[in-house]
């Protein structure tokens, strides 16, 4: 009878393992590829003329959100119509 308990624990037991290990995997992995995206757009919009600046991104959030944070950006319009300036911007996806 001990090993059918043993069994009947190891299966729950491997399943929060496999959670515990693979939702932190699966967190960094989206917030790398969400940091891409940001980085994407903002070299999309600098070669369509925009000077963009900010510090580097961070990301951060963990566990229920993924937020890419850009510090001090700043936009200028490609015909200087309008200039853009902030202390932070905060970007947020669920990792789901």
């Amino acid at each position: 009878m001990a090993i059918l308990s043993r069994r009947t624990l190891l299966g729950p037991l491997i399943l929060i393992a496999l959670i515990a290990v693979g939702y932190p995997a699966l967190w960094y992995f989206a917030s790398g590829k969400a940091v891409e995206a940001v980085e994407g757009w903002i070299e999309a919009r600098r070669g369509e003329g925009f000077e963009i600046a900010h510090e580097p991104l961070e990301a951060n959030g963990f566990p229920l959100i993924i937020r890419v944070s850009v510090p001090a950006p700043s936009i200028v319009h490609p015909d200087k119509r309008w200039v853009w300036n902030s202390d932070h911007v905060d970007i947020e996806m669920q990792p789901w």
